[in-house]
Protein backbone atom coordinates (compact mmCIF):
# COMPACT_ATOMS: atom_id res chain seq x y z
CA UNK A 1 0.00 0.00 0.00
CA UNK A 2 1.18 3.25 -0.92
CA UNK A 3 4.14 1.66 -2.32
CA UNK A 4 4.97 0.05 0.68
CA UNK A 5 4.51 -3.74 1.42
CA UNK A 6 1.73 -5.28 3.72
CA UNK A 7 3.79 -6.82 6.82
CA UNK A 8 0.91 -9.27 8.63
CA UNK A 9 3.47 -9.24 11.67
CA UNK A 10 3.41 -4.93 12.14
CA UNK A 11 0.03 -5.36 11.48
CA UNK A 12 -0.66 -7.82 14.27
CA UNK A 13 1.54 -5.60 16.49
CA UNK A 14 -0.19 -2.48 15.73
CA UNK A 15 -4.01 -4.30 16.09
CA UNK A 16 -2.43 -5.47 19.80
CA UNK A 17 -1.00 -1.97 20.62
CA UNK A 18 -3.81 0.11 19.50
CA UNK A 19 -5.87 -2.43 21.61
CA UNK A 20 -4.02 -2.12 24.47
CA UNK A 21 -4.25 2.01 24.58
CA UNK A 22 -8.03 1.76 23.84
CA UNK A 23 -9.90 5.20 22.29
CA UNK A 24 -7.57 6.72 20.15
CA UNK A 25 -9.98 9.76 20.26
CA UNK A 26 -9.19 10.62 23.45
CA UNK A 27 -5.55 8.36 24.36
CA UNK A 28 -4.54 10.52 21.96
CA UNK A 29 -5.47 14.33 22.68
CA UNK A 30 -2.60 15.24 24.56
CA UNK A 31 -0.75 14.73 21.34
CA UNK A 32 -2.39 16.07 18.77
CA UNK A 33 -0.64 19.70 18.77
CA UNK A 34 2.64 18.64 19.99
CA UNK A 35 3.73 15.79 17.26
CA UNK A 36 4.02 17.11 13.87
CA UNK A 37 5.96 15.67 11.07
CA UNK A 38 9.10 17.06 11.79
CA UNK A 39 9.37 15.51 15.56
CA UNK A 40 7.79 11.97 15.00
CA UNK A 41 11.27 10.28 14.73
CA UNK A 42 11.96 11.60 18.09
CA UNK A 43 9.24 9.32 19.44
CA UNK A 44 9.60 5.84 20.30
CA UNK A 45 8.29 3.17 18.24
CA UNK A 46 5.71 1.67 20.80
CA UNK A 47 4.81 4.06 22.37
CA UNK A 48 1.45 5.54 22.38
CA UNK A 49 3.06 9.27 21.56
CA UNK A 50 4.30 6.90 18.48
CA UNK A 51 0.85 5.27 17.43
CA UNK A 52 -0.62 9.15 18.07
CA UNK A 53 1.32 11.03 15.99
CA UNK A 54 1.26 8.58 13.16
CA UNK A 55 -2.19 8.80 13.19
CA UNK A 56 -2.36 12.69 12.84
CA UNK A 57 0.29 12.89 10.07
CA UNK A 58 0.51 9.95 8.60
CA UNK A 59 -1.76 10.57 6.03
CA UNK A 60 -0.96 13.67 5.31
CA UNK A 61 3.06 12.29 4.45
CA UNK A 62 1.66 9.93 1.94
CA UNK A 63 -0.27 13.17 0.17
CA UNK A 64 3.34 15.06 0.47
CA UNK A 65 5.40 11.54 -0.63
CA UNK A 66 7.55 12.35 2.76
CA UNK A 67 9.37 8.95 2.36
CA UNK A 68 10.63 9.40 6.24
CA UNK A 69 7.48 9.54 8.27
CA UNK A 70 6.04 7.02 5.63
CA UNK A 71 8.57 4.79 6.83
CA UNK A 72 8.41 5.50 10.21
CA UNK A 73 4.40 4.71 10.11
CA UNK A 74 4.72 1.66 7.73
CA UNK A 75 3.17 -0.55 10.54
CA UNK A 76 0.41 2.13 11.24
CA UNK A 77 -0.31 2.53 7.57
CA UNK A 78 -0.51 -1.30 7.45
CA UNK A 79 -2.52 -1.56 10.05
CA UNK A 80 -5.08 1.20 8.70
CA UNK A 81 -5.16 -0.68 5.30
CA UNK A 82 -5.64 -4.23 5.92
CA UNK A 83 -8.46 -2.88 9.31
CA UNK A 84 -10.29 -1.37 6.36
CA UNK A 85 -9.78 -3.68 3.99
CA UNK A 86 -11.41 -6.54 6.27
CA UNK A 87 -14.37 -4.18 7.15
CA UNK A 88 -14.94 -3.59 3.77
CA UNK A 89 -15.27 -7.45 3.25
CA UNK A 90 -17.18 -7.83 6.09
CA UNK A 91 -19.75 -5.51 4.32
CA UNK A 92 -19.40 -7.19 0.90
CA UNK A 93 -20.06 -10.68 2.24
CA UNK A 94 -23.36 -9.72 4.19
CA UNK A 95 -24.48 -7.98 0.51
CA UNK A 96 -23.69 -11.35 -0.96
CA UNK A 97 -25.04 -13.75 1.71
CA UNK A 98 -28.35 -11.44 1.77
CA UNK A 99 -28.52 -11.40 -2.13
CA UNK A 100 -28.23 -15.54 -1.99
CA UNK A 101 -30.67 -15.85 0.93
CA UNK A 102 -33.26 -14.11 -1.26
CA UNK A 103 -32.47 -16.17 -4.10
CA UNK A 104 -33.40 -19.38 -1.82
CA UNK A 105 -35.90 -17.77 -0.40
CA UNK A 106 -37.96 -17.16 -3.51
CA UNK A 107 -37.42 -20.80 -4.93
CA UNK A 108 -38.17 -22.57 -1.26
CA UNK A 109 -41.34 -19.92 -1.91
CA UNK A 110 -42.27 -21.68 -5.00
CA UNK A 111 -42.30 -25.27 -3.64
CA UNK A 112 -44.71 -24.57 -0.25
CA UNK A 113 -47.45 -25.35 -2.52
CA UNK A 114 -49.70 -22.01 -1.30
CA UNK A 115 -53.38 -21.94 -2.55
CA UNK A 116 -52.69 -18.26 -4.56
CA UNK A 117 -49.68 -16.12 -5.18
CA UNK A 118 -50.05 -13.68 -2.74
CA UNK A 119 -49.84 -16.45 -0.13
CA UNK A 120 -46.76 -17.18 -1.83
CA UNK A 121 -45.67 -13.81 -1.74
CA UNK A 122 -46.74 -12.91 1.44
CA UNK A 123 -44.78 -16.07 2.76
CA UNK A 124 -41.74 -15.17 0.68
CA UNK A 125 -41.93 -11.29 1.53
CA UNK A 126 -41.58 -12.76 5.67
CA UNK A 127 -38.76 -15.04 5.35
CA UNK A 128 -36.99 -12.92 3.30
CA UNK A 129 -37.74 -10.07 6.00
CA UNK A 130 -36.58 -11.72 8.78
CA UNK A 131 -33.36 -13.45 7.40
CA UNK A 132 -32.50 -10.30 5.87
CA UNK A 133 -32.53 -8.70 9.12
CA UNK A 134 -30.85 -11.05 11.06
CA UNK A 135 -28.33 -11.19 8.88
CA UNK A 136 -27.26 -7.86 8.58
CA UNK A 137 -28.34 -6.10 11.53
CA UNK A 138 -27.44 -9.10 13.91
CA UNK A 139 -24.85 -11.20 13.19
CA UNK A 140 -22.19 -8.16 13.16
CA UNK A 141 -23.67 -7.21 16.29
CA UNK A 142 -22.84 -11.41 18.34
CA UNK A 143 -19.83 -11.75 16.49
CA UNK A 144 -18.43 -8.58 18.37
CA UNK A 145 -20.43 -9.40 21.66
CA UNK A 146 -18.71 -10.29 24.83
CA UNK A 147 -20.76 -11.28 27.78
CA UNK A 148 -19.28 -10.32 31.38
CA UNK A 149 -18.25 -13.58 33.37
CA UNK A 150 -20.79 -12.75 36.07
CA UNK A 151 -23.60 -12.75 33.62
CA UNK A 152 -26.11 -15.39 33.39
CA UNK A 153 -25.47 -16.13 29.50
CA UNK A 154 -21.77 -16.93 30.93
CA UNK A 155 -23.12 -19.01 33.23
CA UNK A 156 -25.07 -21.46 30.48
CA UNK A 157 -21.75 -21.46 28.82
CA UNK A 158 -19.38 -22.49 31.75
CA UNK A 159 -22.55 -25.41 31.98
CA UNK A 160 -22.50 -25.93 28.43
CA UNK A 161 -18.63 -26.60 28.56
CA UNK A 162 -18.98 -28.49 31.21
CA UNK A 163 -21.10 -30.81 30.16
CA UNK A 164 -18.86 -31.69 26.56
CA UNK A 165 -20.81 -28.87 24.28
CA UNK A 166 -17.55 -26.66 23.03
CA UNK A 167 -19.30 -22.89 23.17
CA UNK A 168 -16.16 -21.14 24.80
CA UNK A 169 -15.76 -19.48 21.58
CA UNK A 170 -19.34 -17.83 21.33
CA UNK A 171 -20.20 -14.43 22.65
CA UNK A 172 -16.23 -14.15 23.21
CA UNK A 173 -15.87 -10.57 20.73
CA UNK A 174 -14.42 -7.26 22.01
CA UNK A 175 -17.47 -5.50 23.43
CA UNK A 176 -19.59 -6.16 26.42
CA UNK A 177 -21.58 -2.79 25.85
CA UNK A 178 -22.31 0.16 22.98
CA UNK A 179 -19.36 1.96 23.83
CA UNK A 180 -17.73 4.84 21.50
CA UNK A 181 -15.09 1.87 20.29
CA UNK A 182 -18.57 -0.24 19.15
CA UNK A 183 -19.77 2.77 17.08
CA UNK A 184 -16.98 3.41 15.39
CA UNK A 185 -15.60 0.14 15.15
CA UNK A 186 -18.83 -2.29 14.73
CA UNK A 187 -21.10 1.06 14.25
CA UNK A 188 -19.36 2.08 10.63
CA UNK A 189 -19.10 -1.24 9.22
CA UNK A 190 -23.36 -1.42 9.92
CA UNK A 191 -23.36 2.18 8.55
CA UNK A 192 -21.39 1.21 5.43
CA UNK A 193 -23.60 -2.26 4.84
CA UNK A 194 -26.55 0.56 5.21
CA UNK A 195 -25.21 2.60 2.78
CA UNK A 196 -25.03 -0.01 0.26
CA UNK A 197 -28.33 -1.71 0.93
CA UNK A 198 -30.17 1.53 -0.08
CA UNK A 199 -28.65 1.32 -3.72
CA UNK A 200 -28.10 -2.27 -4.44
CA UNK A 201 -32.02 -3.64 -4.49
CA UNK A 202 -32.59 -0.92 -7.26
CA UNK A 203 -29.70 -2.37 -9.70
CA UNK A 204 -31.02 -5.72 -10.93
CA UNK A 205 -34.54 -3.51 -11.70
CA UNK A 206 -32.84 -0.91 -13.37
CA UNK A 207 -30.85 -3.19 -15.04
CA UNK A 208 -34.32 -4.94 -16.34
CA UNK A 209 -35.92 -1.94 -17.81
CA UNK A 210 -32.84 -0.68 -19.37
CA UNK A 211 -32.91 -4.14 -21.26
CA UNK A 212 -36.52 -4.05 -21.46
CA UNK A 213 -36.26 -0.27 -23.23
CA UNK A 214 -33.57 -1.42 -25.36
CA UNK A 215 -35.33 -4.54 -27.18
CA UNK A 216 -36.60 -4.56 -30.47
CA UNK A 217 -40.01 -4.01 -30.50
CA UNK A 218 -41.73 -5.59 -33.54
CA UNK A 219 -44.29 -8.57 -34.25
CA UNK A 220 -46.54 -10.00 -36.55
CA UNK A 221 -49.79 -9.52 -34.10
CA UNK A 222 -51.26 -7.11 -31.95
CA UNK A 223 -51.17 -10.22 -28.90
CA UNK A 224 -47.08 -10.25 -29.42
CA UNK A 225 -46.54 -6.57 -29.61
CA UNK A 226 -48.62 -6.03 -26.74
CA UNK A 227 -46.29 -8.78 -25.09
CA UNK A 228 -43.72 -6.80 -25.70
CA UNK A 229 -45.02 -3.61 -24.35
CA UNK A 230 -45.59 -5.27 -20.70
CA UNK A 231 -42.39 -4.05 -18.73
CA UNK A 232 -41.15 -6.67 -15.87
CA UNK A 233 -42.57 -7.71 -12.97
CA UNK A 234 -42.46 -5.86 -9.86
CA UNK A 235 -41.44 -8.29 -7.09
CA UNK A 236 -42.92 -6.72 -3.67
CA UNK A 237 -41.96 -9.86 -2.04
CA UNK A 238 -38.29 -8.91 -2.08
CA UNK A 239 -38.72 -5.31 -2.99
CA UNK A 240 -40.71 -3.81 0.39
CA UNK A 241 -38.60 -6.40 2.66
CA UNK A 242 -35.25 -5.13 1.49
CA UNK A 243 -36.54 -1.37 1.83
CA UNK A 244 -37.88 -2.48 5.21
CA UNK A 245 -34.36 -3.85 6.84
CA UNK A 246 -32.94 -0.63 6.14
CA UNK A 247 -35.43 0.87 8.52
CA UNK A 248 -35.85 -1.37 10.70
CA UNK A 249 -31.66 -1.71 11.19
CA UNK A 250 -31.32 1.56 11.14
CA UNK A 251 -33.74 2.84 13.71
CA UNK A 252 -31.99 -0.29 15.93
CA UNK A 253 -28.80 1.56 16.05
CA UNK A 254 -29.81 5.12 15.82
CA UNK A 255 -29.62 6.24 19.14
CA UNK A 256 -25.69 6.29 19.25
CA UNK A 257 -24.87 6.46 14.97
CA UNK A 258 -27.11 9.01 13.33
Amino acid sequence: MFGQTLSCEGWIREVARTNEFGDLSIACAPYTDSIKEGNIHLTSPSSLARTCGCRSVAFSAVRKQNKKVIKICENYLNFVGIQNGLQIAAVMSVIVVNIAYVVVAKKLGACESHSSLDGQESSVAVAVLIGSILNTGLVMLLVNARVDDDSAISSLSNSASAAGIEVSTVLQGKYSDFTANWYSDVGVAITITMIIYVFSPHVPPLLRYCRFNCKEKKGSTQATLNSQHVGPDFHHSIRYPQLSVVIFVSMAYSSGKY
